[in-house]
């Protein structure tokens, strides 16, 4: 991408670097214009060191979260690690678990651990998990969910068929293969 620079100051200047140089013309027009613009000196000088300082800094760039092993558990299970997998992590990142930083394993540039104490679980819930690192960037959050064991049981039962009151199981009746005669 090359660079454009423009005659109006307010333009943006677009280059292919991650941070942004500047020269000294530039930040003479940037102060004119903070002079300009702003009655006080002292706030002046303030401004321009604030957007100085917002030029020329390396952008952050957070955290992706790209999926949770495993992304649900049931209500009464075992504590268990959750893995959580993306990229951008360091050392120093932490895992945000419902709004709370958790004790964080880093595993790699692209995996972290933490425990999950399930006795703090007692319903169905639905909590934000993200990844903050040191300098309190963090990524967009995916969704684990504490499910309820009764309707992760209902999901696994088969229906039953019931004779015509209703109340009791009836079993479908055994095949019988005419073909075959017992021998006595």
């Amino acid at each position: 991408m090359p660079i454009i620079i423009r005659q109006d100051v307010f333009h943006p200047t677009l280059i292919e670097s991650s941070s942004l140089v500047l020269s000294d013309e530039q930040r003479r027009v940037v102060r004119e214009i903070l002079e300009v613009a702003c009655s006080d000196s002292a706030f002046a000088e303030k401004a321009y060191e604030s957007i100085y300082y917002a030029l020329t800094q390396t952008p952050t760039i957070p955290p992706v979260v790209t999926s949770l092993e495993p992304a649900s558990a049931v209500i009464g299970s075992e504590p268990f690690d959750i893995h959580v997998k993306g990229t951008g992590f360091t050392p120093d990142s932490a895992i945000v678990f419902g709004g709370q930083v958790e004790s964080t394993t880093f595993v790699s540039e692209t995996e972290l651990t933490t425990g999950v104490n399930m006795p703090l679980w007692t319903g169905p819930d639905i909590v934000p998990v993200a990844v903050r690192n040191q300098d309190n960037v963090q990524s967009d959050p995916m969704s684990f969910e504490f499910t309820n064991p009764a309707a992760r049981s209902s999901k696994s039962v088969k229906s039953v068929k019931s004779d015509t009151d209703g109340l009791k199981p009836v079993n479908d009746p055994p095949t019988f293969d005419s073909s075959k005669k017992e021998s006595k």
